[in-house]
């Protein structure tokens, strides 16, 4: 990770993802992924979830988790639905800061689309 980064991992230090909760979601492959936010976590006995990434941003507030729930992905390169997850009040952040994050590591300019609710 570079020494610029917006945001330190699990693989920095622990990071309380205690309460975070389902905010949104990111269409990526687990390479891309990976070249965004560094290797993931495999939880051991997980029934649910088997990649995972804890991110906590420079400011110190938001928190947010990308995890593959309910699917069992064998190929890295095969662009799935993740999951974000967030703690409240803070919990749209995350999801934009994940996704500008992705946008950066990866090349790509477009923001995320907006939902209509």
């Amino acid at each position: 990770m570079q020494t610029n980064s917006p945001f330190t991992t699990h693989r920095d230090g622990p990071i309380d993802i205690n309460f975070t909760q389902l905010q949104g979601t990111i269409q990526a492959s687990q390479v891309q992924l990976e070249a965004a936010f560094g290797a993931p976590q495999k939880p051991e006995n997980a029934d649910n979830v088997t990649t995972t990434w804890a991110l906590l941003f420079t400011d110190g507030q938001v928190v947010a988790t990308i995890y593959d729930w309910h699917k069992r992905n064998s190929d890295p390169a095969e662009v799935i639905t993740w999951n974000i997850g967030g703690k409240f009040p803070n919990g749209r952040q995350a999801v934009e800061m994940v996704h500008a994050g992705f946008r950066a590591a990866n090349g790509l300019n477009a923001a995320p689309a907006r939902s209509a609710a």
